[in-house]
């Protein structure tokens, strides 16, 4: 029966030992000083109305005189990080770039085409250049606006309305705009691919012109870089190739009493273009 008592007893002790061992684990020793500092960790030393000493987390010592302190409490611990040392906390990034939603792109291009014309010839023998001929050896200029929708980062679609002047023909087409965004990043390589179909001047505005000219499909195939200097605006520079189809009206000349027909051609061209993007 000693035995068992005995035992019991031990068992208790080491319940209450254990549980204030736990206790004291959660707890540590705060000073509260007169001039407002706080000092948190362990009492190791302590002479009634003389002094007292403390040892912080990182092991540093420190005395104090009594007169010193205002109150020492015991104090649960509350965070494993050191209330002097501050938390670092990211910064957060800048958006270099719209990610999505509505986009207005407006360009400007240069054409030049790189297929060359049939020589002709009048009933003198002296070459001359056909209708056909002025439109396709000379320059093209346009402006084109584009509104669309940017599905993510990297890809977007959009139609787009503009205005093609060649020598002795205005073209105004109207096109889809698929564009593809290979990076998001400040700068950003991109691909373009426009698909649709140019009425002429005379067509769409009734212009009277001197040859009656139709337009066609058109398509345009472009790579080039934007740059984003400030955010969601980014300037775009880019070439490629243009395709546009044409039926345009022949003089038939003097022997043909002037009379004229009708002949379906292609405008081959490379454009560069410069633009802006919203």
């Amino acid at each position: 029966m000693k035995f068992n008592l005995t035992f019991l007893l031990v068992l208790i002790t080491a319940f209450f030992f254990q549980g204030s061992v736990y206790a004291q684990g959660n707890y540590e020793d705060v000073l509260y000083l007169k001039n407002g500092s706080v000092i948190h960790g362990m009492i190791i030393e302590k002479v009634p109305n003389e002094s007292i000493k403390i040892q912080t987390k990182d092991r540093n010592i420190f005395v104090f005189k009594m007169d010193e302190v205002q109150k020492i409490t015991k104090e649960e611990i509350q965070s494993s990080v050191p209330i002097d040392k501050p938390q670092t906390i990211e910064p957060v990034k800048k958006t270099t770039r719209k990610t999505s939603g509505y986009i207005n792109i407006l360009e400007w291009g240069f054409a030049r085409s790189f297929s060359e014309s049939l020589s002709h010839y009048d009933y003198t023998g002296q070459p001359y250049e056909s209708h056909f001929d002025q439109i396709n050896n000379g320059p093209s200029f346009g402006i084109h606006d584009i509104n669309g929708y940017l599905l993510n980062p990297h890809f977007s679609v959009g139609a787009g309305i503009g205005m093609q002047a060649y020598h002795e023909l205005l073209l105004l087409p109207f096109f889809l705009d698929l564009r593809v965004n290979f990076m998001d990043a400040r700068f950003t390589p991109f691909a373009v691919v426009d698909l649709g179909y140019s009425f002429t001047g005379q067509q769409f505005f009734g212009i009277n012109t001197s040859y009656e000219d139709e337009g066609g499909f058109n398509g345009t195939f472009s790579v080039g870089v934007k740059y984003f200097p400030v955010p969601k605006m980014a300037l775009n520079f880019s070439m490629g190739f243009r395709y546009q189809e044409i039926s345009v009206e022949n003089d038939l000349g003097y022997f043909n009493n002037y009379t004229t027909d009708r002949s379906n051609k292609s405008l081959n061209q490379f454009n560069v273009n410069l633009g802006l993007s919203f």
